[in-house]
């Protein structure tokens, strides 16, 4: 294909690099002239197939550029753009001897083709050569037309090819008014459908809202308002309309609504309590703005119902009452158990060192008596601990499947003693009651300690109700199906700024007479069986006490209550652990007294070091559990490495998760509880060889 060379005249920048990039891509070599006489210059000092030139530019325009070129080159095509705004641009065209001329704006793929038709026609013209001379007029003017006529004619064919492209694109716009006529009719149907569907929402929005709407006009009238809003105020829609706002709520509030929402443009939500025709409250929060509508004012009023987030806020509160006070309890109870644990070695060294005592003096002497008396003390304090341990969760128990109805039953008589003659006791138990699991000697404390409680508070008599039944699941931490124990009194109530404390050890409100350990002791008893306690209480009013247990399948199991054996002696080797040196001797003592060798150490290294010396085992390791440095399981462990067989008998006033599970001990494991007695201690002691088969 040969390279055709354009001359470009256009004055404006974006329009001739237009230009540049459009005949370029289509295999032209372009110039560009930014000016008439520009042009005339690079014709002057190069060669070209064909001038492309605006017509409207400053200085030569594109027909005098165009006229001065056919004298200078007749047969150089020159094409015109214009964008044909006056007629005479045709005729000034040929007069000035234009080839042919493009519309602006220009399609670009038009252009080429013109172009491509201007440059094929130019060398049929350069093969024949027909001039001839016109004079014409037009619109007044008289114009002399020299053109040849192929190049009168291609410009004529031009022409009608625009005025053809000019009617089809008129056409084109026609058919675009109407199809916007028809689309804007199919609009108007569609809006005016619209808004019929728009007054259906509205009506079924409003119907189906989740808060109560009211529309008021200036005077405070009900003039519309939903299903929700009649539900609120206990009547039906029919019944509101056009009546005050006032005559179903209090009339200050009703006023309060009407003025906040004129003070400001959308109203205040200012928290309204209403009173319901069948008495009951409820609390609302009502928003108010103010809207015109066909020269008309209303209020629209929207009322969110806050009566169940109340009642909810008021559970949550009491609930994080209770959480706050069940973790005050909780570390209370941790003090309690490390004092318990403190206090037990000290009772187990008095209560073993007395009761050996004894054993050396004759039970008629004065000696014996006052041995006897320290021992009973001492008896007494340690069952002071065994009330802190339950109370901190930390005593072992002995759970079994339990029916709780035979369990009361079996204290019905004794709770009768207990209650006295001016109280009646009355016992109300479910025969279908599902059964617990807990420790039956504990189940009967917690009784105990709450009609005690139940007496006390009913000085001039009254009625303590016992009863049972069953609970459904429920969600939260009391969540699954449950045994409900219910102890109820009609007694002197319990203070509010009491009842918060009543759970706590050592606080009482019986002075002198009571300890503050009974009802600490049924909290850690119930929690620690799995399960919880509320209480219910005013002066004056009585008190109730609800303990809910897990329930459980299965048959009630029977209390395994083996025969202890006669014989406590023996001659095997023990060795003795504990950092309590009170309670060390007391252990070697004792057994030494009842025919055992004794081994001991006061630290479980110690003890690994002694155990590590000996050629062959000791008969039995006796540990307390809880010593600083290496503990007891700690201990027994490292021993097991060297001596595999080696049983093991754990000591301690206070368990520890090594070797219980949520207070049961552990399958394997064997504990004795301090304070122990001499003969409790070696007893134990050939429960274990026995077991152990020594």
């Amino acid at each position: 294909m040969v390279e055709h060379r354009i001359l470009a005249a256009e004055d404006s920048a974006t329009q001739a690099e237009h230009l540049r990039v459009l005949l370029e891509g289509a295999g032209y070599s372009v110039e560009v002239a930014r000016s008439g006489e520009q042009a005339l210059e690079r014709l002057e000092s190069a060669s070209f197939d064909l001038v492309l030139t605006d017509v409207m530019m400053p200085g030569i325009n594109g027909f005098e550029l165009c006229a001065r070129i056919k004298r200078l080159r007749p047969d150089l095509p020159v094409i015109l753009l214009t964008s044909l705004a006056d007629p005479m641009d045709i005729v000034r065209g040929l007069e000035a001897g234009g080839d042919n001329y493009i519309t602006k704006p220009y399609d670009p793929d038009h252009l080429l083709a013109r172009l491509r038709r201007v440059l094929d026609n130019r060398k049929l013209r350069q093969s024949v050569r027909t001039s001839m001379g016109v004079n014409i007029t037009f619109l007044g003017n008289t114009f002399t037309i020299t053109s040849e006529k192929e190049q009168i004619l291609d410009l004529l064919l031009s022409s009608v090819e625009d005025t053809v492209r000019t009617n089809r694109e008129l056409e084109a716009r026609q058919q675009e008014l109407t199809d916007a006529h028809a689309r804007l009719e199919m609009y108007a149907t569609e809006q005016a459908r619209e808004a019929r569907r728009s007054t259906e929402r509205y009506r079924v929005l409003m119907q189906n809202a989740g808060d109560a709407i009211f529309v008021l006009d200036r005077s405070g009238k009900i003039v519309e308002a939903n299903e929700r809003a009649a539900a609120l105020l206990g009547r039906g829609v029919g019944q509101l309309l056009y009546q005050p706002l006032g005559a179903f709520m209090d009339a200050a509030d009703a006023e309060a609504i009407i003025d906040g929402a004129s003070q400001t443009p959308d109203g205040l939500p200012e928290e309204r309590r209403l009173v319901r025709p069948d008495g009951e409250v409820a609390w609302v929060e009502v928003s108010t703005s103010v809207t015109r509508l066909d020269e008309e004012t209303f209020i629209l009023a929207i009322a969110r119902d806050l009566t169940q987030r109340k009642r909810n806020e008021e559970a949550l509160r009491r609930s994080e009452e209770e959480l706050g006070h069940s973790q005050r309890l909780d570390a209370i109870g941790r003090l309690s158990g490390g004092i318990a644990h403190d206090f037990n070695n000290v009772l187990t060294a008095i209560q073993g060192s007395t009761q050996l005592l004894m054993m050396e003096f004759p039970e008629d002497g004065p000696v014996y008596d006052e041995l006897r008396e320290i021992d009973r003390e001492a008896a007494r304090a340690a069952a002071l601990t065994r009330q802190l341990l339950a109370f901190s969760r930390k005593q072992v128990f002995q759970p079994r499947v339990l029916d709780l109805n035979a369990e009361i039953l079996d204290m019905e008589r004794m709770l009768g003693r207990l209650a006295g003659e001016n109280v009646e006791l009355r016992v109300e138990l479910d025969p279908d009651l599902g059964r617990i699991r807990a420790d039956a000697s504990q189940v009967h404390q917690v009784v105990m300690n709450l009609a005690v409680n139940a007496r006390d508070a009913m000085p001039d008599g009254g009625v303590l109700l016992i009863a049972t039944r069953n609970v459904d699941a429920v969600d939260g931490p009391d969540s699954g199906e449950g045994v409900l124990l219910t102890v109820r009194d009609t007694g002197t109530g319990i203070p509010e700024d009491v009842r918060e404390k009543i759970f706590e050890p050592f606080f009482s409100t019986k002075g002198a007479k009571g300890t503050g350990l009974g009802l600490s002791t049924v909290y850690g008893i119930v929690r620690q069986s799995g399960g919880s306690i509320r209480v219910d209480s005013a002066p004056a009013e009585g008190t109730t006490f609800e303990i809910r247990l897990p329930r459980v399948d299965g048959a009630a199991e029977p209390v395994d209550k083996p025969s202890p054996s006669d014989a406590v002696e023996g001659s095997e080797t023990i060795l003795i652990v504990e950092d309590e040196a009170a309670v060390r001797k007391l252990a070697v003592r004792i057994l030494r007294k009842y025919g055992y060798t004794a081994l001991d150490a006061a630290t479980g290294e110690e003890a690994l070091e002694l155990l590590r010396a000996r050629s062959t085992p000791v008969d039995l390791l006796v540990t307390d559990l809880m010593m600083p440095g290496m503990g007891g399981a700690e201990l027994a462990a490292a021993a097991a490495e060297r001596f595999p067989d080696i049983p093991v008998l754990y000591m301690s006033g206070y368990t520890d998760e090594t070797i219980v599970e949520q207070g049961i001990l552990k399958q394997g494991i064997w504990l004795l509880e301090k304070p122990f007695t001499p003969e409790g201690f070696v007893r134990r002691i050939r429960e274990v060889l026995g077991a152990a088969g020594r």
